[in-house]
């Protein structure tokens, strides 16, 4: 059973796709959202949020800078050592999008360019966290800079996060994060990045996003986003490709380059897959917006 509203809705299938053309004309990120995310069942993968906001979830070990409030010092008298006590509320999953703004995020398939079909997908996996209680935050790459948008779980924390969203264009190169700039939950200890991108960028600031992202205790997502003419190198011969972020042009002229191309792709999508602990996902900006949302909810 899922809460909307005042009203409760038992969802157990997919309604059918809406047609790529009608999605890819809304302007408004919020009906999008909204519509999307009804289409979805969302029981794979709730929350745990019975009762109310203060009920007892479980015991963790203390850490420096924890609140002192939550201490429990009756399990300290029996067993002398620290333990904070965890409420429904702080146990709440913890989603992190990042979402890629950079040049090549121009690059257009059909009715689709890459940043708008990715910042849908956006707006979507952070209202798709509001309707399961979940805390959702989303940091924009954006010409060689972050824009944070800090954790949040209220409508009105989605509907700010709306209004950046449909501000941002696509420009510049990835910034080369550090540890400091990583926003970290200050609610619970599950938590889930996720990475919007098309994979491109110059120097490893990719890689070097995704060491800082990697935890042993926290879930990593890579959706590599790209058109179907980049994923079947399906330009035609004789095509120039041109790199949106450094303006290098190489020319495609023979069978045997676009094997070479597919082939590249295809090994670094491995080693990237291999290297790191995540769940990576190639989503063609032909995949509708259900079916990205059904993979996120349902593993491998």
């Amino acid at each position: 059973m899922l809460n909307w509203g005042n009203s409760q809705i038992s969802i157990f299938y997919f309604m059918s796709f809406l047609e790529p053309h009608f999605l890819a004309s809304v302007v408004d990120l919020n009906l999008l959202a909204r519509k999307i995310v009804r289409n979805v069942w969302t029981g794979v993968q709730r929350s745990k949020r019975n009762g109310s906001e203060i009920e007892f979830s479980q015991y963790r070990t203390y850490q420096s800078g924890d609140d002192l409030r939550h201490l429990d010092w009756k399990l300290f008298a029996r067993t002398d050592r620290l333990h904070i006590r965890q409420s429904e509320t702080q146990t709440a999953t913890a989603i992190q999008i990042w979402l890629d703004a950079t040049a090549s995020m121009r690059h257009q398939d059909g009715v689709w360019q890459k940043f708008d079909y990715a910042r849908k997908l956006a707006a979507c996996l952070a209202y798709l966290a509001l309707v399961q209680k979940d805390i959702f935050s989303v940091q924009i790459l954006h010409n060689e800079q972050v824009i944070s948008f800090p954790f949040g779980k209220k409508l009105s924390d989605f509907n700010r996060l709306i209004e950046v969203l449909e501000k941002i264009e696509p420009q510049g190169k990835m910034p080369f994060l550090l540890e400091n700039q990583i926003q970290r939950s200050q609610y619970g200890t599950h938590e889930i990045n996720i990475l919007l991108t098309d994979g491109y960028a110059q120097n490893q600031e990719l890689e070097n996003l995704l060491n800082l992202l990697s935890h042993p205790r926290k879930e990593l997502h890579f959706w590599q986003i790209l058109g179907k003419n980049e994923i079947e190198c399906d330009f035609g011969n004789g095509v120039v490709l041109e790199d949106w972020e450094t303006g290098e042009k190489v020319r495609l002229d023979s069978q045997m380059a676009k094997e070479n191309y597919l082939l590249e792709q295809k090994k670094w999508q491995t080693e990237l897959e291999n290297r790191w602990d995540m769940d990576f996902r190639v989503l063609s900006l032909q995949t509708p917006f259900e079916e990205c949302l059904k993979r996120y909810l349902i593993p491998k």
